[in-house]
């Protein structure tokens, strides 16, 4: 509960000005109203309990992080009974989860999480929860981000559909201000928090229309502090869950307006739709029937795109392209418009992943991608005509599947150069969860060449070099035969034949000693079964929408079940998320006792 608490007393500080202790009643009126919160983590401190830091995209860590597996409560929808369904901290909208849902809620183009701190991230996801704390500077913004956006709808005219939606009625006219406050506030609350809002619960809400009059204002004025209220409580900040047996340790299912809330986060990164609430009104979200219906069709709506840029991007590290650095000396036919065509491409790919029943693993090797004109240029293929992107075979090409994508090749490189290293990192971790242990302090760094000179050896050459060094053979032997065989793609991905004047060299080895020659080999190889991609994929979806880790030997088990789901019908992203979506693992919990 300290967060709640940290909350409280900002708004009593920070908010007093404007509304006296009314304001902050209301946060204390939704503590009273929910004495049952399923509240467990050290949220507010900035420190985690259960691991902190990031381990990495798709990387592991030695602890199974917050929600781990070390109690056995099983359940019918698990793998087995042996294996935890556990239960997860109380977790905060991350930024992108806040701007989405304040979209969706008021119709805004505002995007204040722009201006918020970078959340944290374990296991790879700013979803997990135990890392997400909350800072003072956060909730400073969390204020003003609530002012701007309901200012901005306030000011809007009566006619505005954005305000009418919310203004079902105007105090200013009403007979009784308060009775239409009431009204107003309980239609914003009950989407904003997610759930049905008892007037009890807005009492202290409605009275700022008093605390507005007594400073002048107006009874707009009043509900605007209101709606500022909600959107300031820790029932619109937070995914709060109200166990009605918080100390028991059994298995239970959440309620249907808590499964709604997260389903629509695991796939939308935002709030519940009409359609959701009304299936949660109706009391049919547990149904296994009604979830897979909800899935199918929210995996068709646009908002379902939260995948590719929150999931994948950070799967994949596709969110670090906006800044990476490319140095100009050494590329100088990299642009913007190439970092953006790149970003397209990626982000169409994978939409049409989620949005179709293709295997999942399909994405290592399918034969299409989308282009522009600036992206075909770079590629060297057939420019298409307009601006616009469109789909395009790869046959006959030199590219083929995700892993030949400019986004991906040039993120796993260094400004000035490809990086074997990272790319190899980037396999281990990413495609094969085998995230190799960071490097030892004082690793000698390699010897460059100023940026756009020659360089005196290949990369092969170079990292043959530092291999003989005894603090670096170790790793080093692991991880720079996968990333060699990328050589034939440069520091943004545009294809070449030459390093140094020489030959490439494309022959790259698995840590078993499977030979590989070029990245489609690669691919091939790592599509087969027994090589545990399709279990790596199982596990990023598992950590990304239930946040927490499945780095242990529960979430190996876990990772196998979902696959084995999968594979009763079409493999495919959807299929992997329907099985997590529907297990007990998703749709039940368990209390906090010993």
């Amino acid at each position: 509960m300290d967060v709640m608490w940290h909350l409280l007393t900002r708004t009593r500080r920070d908010l007093a000005p404007i509304a006296g202790t009314l304001l902050a009643g209301a946060f204390l009126g939704a503590l009273a109203a929910s004495p049952n919160l399923a509240c467990t983590g050290s949220i507010g401190s900035g420190t985690a309990q259960g691991g902190g830091g990031s381990s990495g995209p798709g990387g592991q860590n030695p602890s199974s992080g917050a929600g781990g597996t070390s109690k056995a409560t099983g359940g019918s929808g698990g793998p087995a009974a042996s294996l935890d369904v556990a239960w997860v901290p109380l977790r905060r909208l991350n930024s992108a989860e806040y701007c989405n849902t304040v979209r969706d809620l008021l119709g805004t183009s505002q995007r204040p999480c722009n201006q918020f701190p970078q959340d944290s991230s374990l296991f790879g996801f700013d979803t997990v929860a135990s890392v997400q704390s909350l800072s003072p500077l956060l909730a400073d913004l969390y204020e003003t981000a609530a002012t701007s956006l309901i200012n901005e709808v306030v000011a809007l005219p009566a006619t505005d559909a954005r305000r009418s939606s919310i203004f079902v009625c105007e105090p200013a006219t009403a007979a009784n201000p308060k009775a239409c406050a009431l009204q107003i506030l309980t239609g914003f609350a009950q989407r904003a928090w997610r759930r049905p809002v008892a007037a009890a619960e807005l009492a202290n809400h409605v009275a700022l229309l008093d605390v507005a009059q007594a400073q002048a204002g107006t009874a707009d004025d009043g509900v605007a502090l209101g709606l500022r209220a909600i959107l300031l409580s820790p029932h619109f900040l937070f995914r709060v869950e109200n166990d009605p047996t918080p100390g028991a340790p059994g298995l239970h299912a959440v309620n249907d307006y808590e499964l709604a809330s997260r389903l629509s986060y695991a796939l939308w990164s935002s709030m519940p739709d009409a359609t959701l609430f009304a299936a949660a009104a109706a009391g049919t979200l547990h149904d296994p029937a009604q979830i897979a219906t909800q899935v199918t069709r929210m995996l068709q709506d646009p908002k379902a795109h939260a995948l590719t840029t929150d999931l994948v991007g950070q799967w994949l590290a596709l969110r670090d392209l906006a800044a990476h650095e490319v140095n100009p000396l050494a590329y100088p036919m990299f642009d913007e418009a190439l970092r953006t065509a790149m970003e397209g491409e990626s982000n169409l790919f994978f939409d049409e992943f989620f949005r179709t029943k293709v295997p999942a693993i399909s994405i290592l090797t399918a034969d299409f991608t989308y282009i522009n004109a600036r992206l075909a240029m770079h590629y060297g293929l057939p420019a298409p005509a307009g601006s616009d992107f469109v789909r395009v075979s790869l046959a006959g090409s030199t590219r083929s599947g995700m892993l030949l994508q400019g986004s991906i090749l040039t993120v796993t490189s260094h400004p000035t150069r490809t990086s074997p290293v990272a790319r190899g990192v980037w396999i281990l971790g990413n495609l094969l969860c085998s995230q190799p242990p960071p490097p030892p302090a004082n690793v000698p760094v390699l010897v460059e060449p100023p940026p756009g000179t020659p360089a005196p050896m290949t990369m092969r050459e170079t990292l043959a070099a530092h291999r003989q060094m005894p603090q670096c053979a170790s790793c080093h032997n692991t991880i720079d035969p996968i990333g060699l065989g990328f050589e034939n793609f440069d520091g943004i991905g545009l294809y070449r034949t030459t390093d140094a004047g020489k030959p490439i060299d494309a022959a790259g080895v698995l840590p078993d000693g499977t030979a590989f020659s070029g990245p489609a080999e690669l691919a091939a190889i790592l599509s087969k079964p027994e090589r545990g991609f399709e279990a790596c994929i199982a596990r990023q979806l598992l950590t990304y929408t239930v946040g927490r880790g499945f780095d242990d030997a529960g979430g190996n088990a876990w990772s196998a079940q979902i696959v084995a789901v999968a594979h009763k019908t079409d493999s495919s992203f959807g299929a992997m998320l329907n099985g997590i979506l529907q297990s007990d693992l998703f749709t039940k919990r368990r209390g906090e006792g010993p």
